[in-house]
């Protein structure tokens, strides 16, 4: 039996996670392929730690791809157009019977591990007392880290350690990380060597090589923390309590703020805004989704922070900002190493690197030409999405990782133009 799954969940599944109709071939897909595929997985999921996550990328593929407006499943997809016939017994009963079945079992997945009490570090999970640990890569950032500092010794919950990673500083930001670690016995200095430019990738160095130091220390959660922000003194007990009573989360953040008199004009106040995401300017990861992703990936054109949180999505843990706390970003995201005015366009040339679907990343450009710069910034963003996609950039992440983001941005699109639907039918009627 475990063999003939093993061929089922080798052969009839495309990386997305769409399922094939037959081992060598994809189309047609009818929706009873999706629905006994989310069952299958589902059963199996107690023998084997895959299936359950597959089911899921099954879910959300076949709910971004072969369900209507209306919430009605889709009959058949042909590959060149799609049959959208509502059939009751495979396209709505036994769809709905597969992702009710899939729900009830990850609602069981986490009363289980709510029910884990044996290892110490459960334990101390259930009773609310995570632990965690800190890394700041910092380079040249002696105008800002005295900030950083000050905020994180105030915490109601201090870290159990803090490595602060100088990247080859040359102004006073060791002088300063020494000062602090001689008065605060669980702040340490770690010194890489020098080099002339600011890199994104020597971000995943430095902190790849600060939890080398801190493996084999005991802690439950560890955090990426930028060394030019600042936050209340309740900050970190805040997002340690979103990890105590949510299991499955892996990924959790808040956003952050560059202008103090305006502490709600940040990325995330708007209604379609993406709060799976979770900012690289602090992320705290659950210890064992951070080991399932492998941590940070070193890419020179950046992104590691995002990929490493929808690798982690890919996997099935949850991924989440939390708006009811904020950090103050000190220095203006992306002047690190570029004229602002540049910012836009490195943002469309990093949306391409990643991935992103062409139809969401033009509507994404077009949606930036309502904020400041107004018009230019979202033309630049288009710009450098489509100028890398006509030189056919390098994109450093795999192809699964690409389908799974295509997936959810698609999925996104079709909540939004639901969302749009109902609120025009609504203005209507009154």
């Amino acid at each position: 039996m475990l063999r003939g799954f093993a061929f089922f969940k080798q052969h009839f599944f495309e990386s997305d996670g769409s399922p094939r109709y037959y081992y060598d071939q994809k189309f047609p897909v009818d929706i009873q392929c999706a629905a006994q595929a989310i069952d299958t997985l589902t059963f199996f999921s107690d023998l084997d730690p895959e299936a359950l996550p597959l089911a899921q990328r099954v879910a959300a593929w076949t709910i971004a791809q072969m369900q209507d407006a209306d919430g009605h499943f889709y009959y058949r997809d042909l590959g060149w157009t799609k049959v959208k016939t509502p059939m009751l017994h495979w396209g709505q009963g036994t769809m709905f019977k597969a992702l009710s079945h899939l729900l009830n079992r990850l609602g069981s997945a986490v009363e289980e591990k709510q029910r884990e009490p044996e290892s110490p570090s459960s334990t101390l999970q259930q009773k609310g007392r995570l632990t965690y640990v800190l890394v700041t890569p910092a380079r040249n950032e002696e105008a800002y880290l005295e900030n950083t500092i000050r905020s994180v010794i105030a915490q109601t919950k201090r870290p159990e350690k803090w490595i602060i990673v100088s990247d080859g500083s040359t102004d006073r930001t060791e002088e300063i990380i020494q000062r602090y670690a001689r008065q605060e016995p669980w702040i340490a200095l770690l010194r890489m060597p020098e080099h002339r430019d600011r890199q994104f990738a020597a971000k995943a160095h430095c902190f790849n090589a600060a939890y080398e130091l801190l493996k084999d220390d005991s802690f439950d959660v560890i955090g990426n923390l930028d060394a030019d922000i600042s936050f209340g003194a309740d900050y970190f007990e805040f997002l340690l309590e979103k990890f105590s009573g949510l299991p499955l989360l892996g990924v959790a953040g808040t956003p952050y703020v560059e202008d103090s008199n305006r502490p709600q004009a940040h990325t995330y106040a708007h209604r379609f805004t993406q709060l799976e995401h979770v900012s690289g300017a602090c992320q705290l990861f659950r210890r064992d989704c951070f080991e399932a992703v492998g941590g940070y990936k070193p890419i020179k054109g950046g992104g590691i922070d995002w990929i490493a949180v929808t690798m982690a999505r890919s996997k099935g843990w949850q991924t989440r900002t939390f708006l009811e706390r904020t950090c103050f970003h000190h220095r203006k995201l992306g002047t690190g190493t570029d004229n602002p005015w540049l910012v836009r366009l490195r943002y469309g040339q990093k949306a391409y690197a990643m991935g992103g679907h062409p139809l969401f990343e033009c509507l994404r450009g077009i949606f930036q030409m309502r904020q400041s710069p107004f018009v230019l910034g979202g033309a630049s963003f288009l710009a450098g999405y489509i100028w890398s996609a006509i030189k056919r950039a390098e994109r450093p992440i795999s192809d699964e990782l690409m389908n799974f983001h295509r997936t959810e941005q698609i999925l996104r699109l079709r909540k939004t133009f639901r969302f749009l639907q109902r609120e025009n039918g609504q203005r209507k009627y009154r």
